[in-house]
């Protein structure tokens, strides 16, 4: 298609037709990129077993490290034989699960406790916040290593050790907006 640039000059050649899209949406190819790919990994991770046909915990030893595309394996196998792509999907489960379970509750918990203690105030607002000080002195990997060592390593612990270490961020945020809030309301 030909289009006029302006009256009487040029003609740019335009072969190219855009397609509508939202207002909204435009100039943001990142994000929709992004989403995009998101999207395609978490349908992947959760419906691993409708993706692949192998066990990520098969031991084939006929097959020992087969490279991408190898009949049978797109991503290939490992030392012992066992087909990398289904480890992948089957290991993306176990990490969807653990950034959605342990955010989910921390951030419930946290925003929760930080409000109560913002909107009580007094010595119960002071208590609660040494607390979360206490929690923030200690480096983070280092409490949830220390709370798996003494609960014993299973995914439920990990998930427990998460939930008493990563609420404290929410907690923090939660009371200063709290806080904040109280301070500009007019009553």
């Amino acid at each position: 298609m030909l289009v006029l640039d302006r009256p009487g000059g040029r003609i740019a050649a335009s072969t190219r037709r855009r397609l509508p899209m939202p207002a909204r949406l435009r100039g943001k190819f990142s994000l929709i990129s992004g989403s995009t790919i998101l999207v395609v990994l978490v349908v992947l991770c959760v419906g691993a077993p409708l993706f692949t046909s192998y066990s990520p915990t098969a031991i084939n030893p006929t097959n020992p490290l087969a490279g991408m595309f190898s009949t049978g394996h797109l991503m290939g196998t490992d030392e012992f034989g066992r087909d990398v792509l289904s480890r992948v999907l089957y290991g993306g489960r176990y990490d969807l699960a653990i950034a959605f379970g342990a955010t989910a509750v921390t951030l419930v918990t946290g925003t929760l406790i930080g409000l109560f203690a913002g909107q009580i105030g007094g010595r119960t607002d002071t208590v609660i916040m040494r607390i979360v000080d206490l929690f923030f002195a200690f480096p983070f990997i280092v409490l949830v290593i220390a709370i798996i060592t003494s609960l014993g390593s299973s995914l439920i612990n990990l998930f427990i050790a998460l939930w008493v270490v990563s609420w404290v961020s929410y907690a923090r945020i939660a009371h200063g907006q709290t806080l904040s809030a109280k301070r500009t309301a007019t009553w």
